[in-house]
């Protein structure tokens, strides 16, 4: 492969609004392709942005770092997560100044627009692949409209690439630029850190083993040297961090196994990552249009095989692919394996492989063999892209038009029927995160944590109170007060008496939305006043 001189690749970029455009006209400067479409981005993703109610897990990050006091303690909380704490942080600050929910939903989008800004601005794709990159289902929807920390690995991941491949030919390498973003990537999710590992092990072996790489280093040797170091120190906290509590019960266990089966089912996330279509219909998230398992194994094995095919022209590009994507099944495999916004950290891997493959070389410089093997891949690229906006599409028409979460509307109605002295008594932890995000002030009673109140769902072994109509009722009797039953389904159907003995009076119901296991049914238990009460029975577990 013959790359072209420094020269040259800047006169390029001077045409292409990069650096050194200052002879073309300030309105070409401003309307172009990586201006025109974040723009673009940015329109429709407010659009969904403003009708999208969050989830649990979004309301989950969000209450963490509203309900920390301080840094130490967001660290603590963040513990039973069992993630870096990056996007807590930023969080964190974020509500030092506002406590809006809608606020943690912009600053998100914002991520996902940089992260498409940058895509069409510096990665060497052709122009129809990176429209369609942007209205994608992961950068449109899963990393764009649900505000997560996988937003953070998107966007950290071409970062780097940017910066680390810019240079490609020049023989000079930005290494604190580069350990600081891969360092901030490892600190993003475990994911996050698995793509920061495949980084770093591809930019070692070139800084050793090619001669553009080890001229780098010799320009630059003591900054090459305490990048790493601090490098090595910021990944040795993200695995501290990541390690959670002896207490902790979030995600426990390991599975090595190989049976065949599980092997299939973990093969299967290589095609949902790179065809996230799914199944037309209101509970679509997590689908996939193609239901046959083995069908997805056959399918992702051979696009993966395919993808690392079209990689031949680069060993930076094909051993990243390798080391990411086998590090990402692995996790999957022993670990956790997940949903769609854990199968893009393979897409991630996937444009970032291409990305690193194509930095600083030029099609028309080559053989004519070359050349076929150069255009196969971007017709290949540009084929993923489309079926991913494909993706996309499914995923809006049906967020559009239902709620993806019924969670606002629920708290809504909650703050209306709540009489100052009730106590919120919610039968699923985890559930009740979206309600506290939407009504500040308020705590909920959670059997599962031992009886405590809180906000935000804590992962921890605790002796279990008895939840449901039965805890709820003990807990009246022991107050004296009115307690609000918090359930996710309907309790006894058409049996109106078996709710008059319990002395619970049904205040309000919503069915759920997208997200099928998140419905709200509320009901007001009334005290016995005249009887003296005794705690029930305790059940371990947690």
């Amino acid at each position: 492969m013959m790359a072209l001189p420094a020269e040259q690749r800047e006169s390029d970029g001077a045409r292409n609004g990069g650096d050194g455009a200052s002879g073309i006209p300030l309105w070409c400067r401003i309307i172009n392709l990586p201006n025109v479409l974040t723009a673009l981005f940015l329109i429709a993703g407010g659009l969904l942005v403003a009708r999208h109610d969050m989830w649990r897990d979004e309301a989950q990050a969000f209450l963490i770092a509203r309900d920390s006091g301080s840094l130490w303690e967001l660290f603590v909380n963040v513990r039973y997560e069992g993630h870096p704490p990056l996007w807590h942080i930023l969080l964190w600050i974020l509500t030092r100044v506002t406590i809006a929910p809608a606020a943690m939903q912009w600053f998100h989008l914002l991520l996902a627009a940089t992260s498409v800004y940058l895509v069409a601005r510096f990665a060497p794709f052709p122009a129809i692949a990176k429209v369609l990159f942007a209205f994608g289902y992961y950068p449109l929807f899963e990393y764009g409209v649900i505000a997560r920390n996988y937003q953070l690995f998107l966007l950290l991941s071409v970062a780097v690439c940017v910066v680390w491949r810019r240079g490609a030919g020049t023989g000079r390498r930005a290494f604190v630029w580069i350990a600081v973003l891969i360092g901030l990537l490892s600190w993003s999710h475990v994911l996050g850190f698995i793509l920061a590992s495949a980084f770093l092990g591809v930019i070692l072996l070139e800084s050793v083993a090619t001669r553009e790489g080890r001229a780098a280093v010799r320009a630059t040797p003591w900054r090459f040297l305490g990048a790493m170091a601090g490098l090595a120190c910021a990944m040795y906290l993200s695995v501290k961090l990541m390690k959670p509590p002896p207490d902790g019960n979030f995600s426990p266990g390991w599975s090595f196994d190989l049976w065949g089966p599980h092997v299939r089912n973990t093969l299967t996330t290589l095609w949902r990552a790179y065809v996230p279509v799914s199944e037309w219909k209101l509970e679509f998230w997590g689908s996939n249009y193609l239901w046959d398992n083995r069908l997805q194994f056959d399918r992702g094995v051979g696009m993966a095989i395919a993808a690392l095919l079209m990689l031949i022209l680069s060993w930076r590009g094909a051993l990243f692919f390798v080391c990411a994507t086998a590090g990402l099944l692995t996790f999957a495999h022993v670990k956790y394996f997940g949903g769609p916004r854990h199968y893009g950290a393979l897409y991630v891997a996937l444009i970032s492989a291409y990305w690193i493959a194509w930095s600083g070389y030029r099609p028309h410089a080559m053989s004519w063999w070359k050349r076929g093997l150069w255009l196969l891949p971007r017709v290949g690229l540009v084929a993923l892209l489309a079926a991913q906006v494909y993706g996309a599409y499914v995923a809006v028409a049906w967020s559009w038009s239902h709620p993806f979460s019924r969670g606002r509307e629920a708290a809504a109605a909650l703050l209306k029927l709540k009489h100052p002295d009730d106590i919120l008594f919610s039968e699923v932890m985890e559930t009740a995160a979206p309600l506290a995000a939407y009504m500040p002030g308020e705590k909920f009673y959670f059997p599962k944590l031992g009886g405590a109140m809180g906000t935000f769902a804590i992962w921890k072994q605790a002796d279990e109170k008895w939840g449901s109509f039965e805890g709820a009722a003990w807990l009246a009797e022991r107050e004296k007060r009115p307690v609000i039953l918090i359930r996710n389904k309907p309790a006894y159907g058409n049996r109106p008496w078996r709710l008059r003995s319990l002395r619970a009076t049904l205040l309000a119901g919503f069915d759920s939305g997208i997200v099928s296991d998140e419905g709200y049914y509320f009901y007001r238990i009334a005290p016995k006043v005249e009887e003296s009460a005794s705690a029930p029975a305790t059940r371990s577990g947690g």
